[in-house]
């Protein structure tokens, strides 16, 4: 019996390492016009597809999102007394932190006022040194055969240690980051580890790079909850649902007589 109650705390404990990888983090401040916390304050984040997540101030005016998937998010303060305070444009990527601090000013809830953040935000809640690579740069980008993980050469510090376009695609071995050896880095899809341990170098499945919505690779003083390996941690984050039907269409021709002459081809 105890032996089974280990077991289901272990199963618990996995699963909720694993979601901790894959998510944001929104968090900040509420205050008044003198400074002083608003406690019990409702706050909302909405993503881009209208997905509310609500929550609310402590008594020292602070409040969380631990757990938001990554995307473009509005966050808003409403309390009564006070105008609506909202800040629009907020990137979260996968495994980030943003905070956003209200400060309330007094009129009709009616009322409201409204920040737009600009495209790109300062990292100031975490050291993690790293690179996102967004949906456009994944779908707009030619790769040979769809392989995504040649998107990595886009960062500093990313070398190819081979350009043989008949390599497995489930290689994970095929660049270098930072000088570190090439099986030191650690790939996860949604944040589940992607990695054959017994071949070292091979990943378990290969998404579909029209599946994927962002790739982000972080080098150095990354959190501890991506401990596992010494290398680089790439975080590969799949698409979401929505209510709406969509999809894509391809065809690919490899054909040689469309290839570009060698140059050292004297004809």
């Amino acid at each position: 019996m105890r032996l089974l109650n280990l077991l289901i705390i272990l199963a618990v404990t996995t699963t909720v390492t694993f979601s901790q990888t894959n998510v944001g983090r929104i968090s900040g401040n509420v205050s008044d016009p003198s400074g002083a916390p608003v406690a019990d304050c409702p706050v909302e984040a909405t993503d881009a597809a209208g997905v509310r997540q609500s929550a609310r101030t402590d008594s020292n005016g602070y409040y969380v999102f631990p757990s938001l998937p990554s995307g473009l998010y509005t966050v808003q303060a409403e309390q009564p007394g006070f105008r609506t305070s909202r800040q629009s444009g907020l990137t979260l990527d996968a495994a980030s932190q943003r905070t956003v601090n209200f400060r309330l000013q007094i009129g009709e809830v009616t009322e409201s006022v409204e920040v737009t953040a600009s495209a790109e935000q300062v990292q100031t809640t975490s050291g993690g040194v790293g690179r996102v690579i967004n949906s456009e740069q994944v779908s707009q980008i030619a790769l040979n055969g769809r392989e995504y993980t040649q998107l990595l050469r886009l960062s500093p510090g990313v070398v190819a240690t081979t350009l043989n376009v008949f390599n497995p695609q489930l290689a994970l071995n095929q660049q270098n980051i930072n000088g570190i050896r090439t099986q030191s880095s650690y790939f996860l899809v949604d944040g589940a580890e992607n990695h054959d341990n017994g071949a070292n170098s091979n990943g378990i499945v290969d998404p579909n790079v029209d599946a994927i919505s962002e790739v982000k690779m972080e080098t150095s003083s990354y959190a501890a909850e991506f401990g596992g390996r010494a290398g680089a941690i790439v975080n590969l984050v799949t698409k979401s649902g929505t209510k709406n039907f969509h999809g894509t269409l391809f065809e690919f021709v490899r054909n040689d007589v469309f290839d570009a002459r060698s140059f050292f081809s004297a004809k």
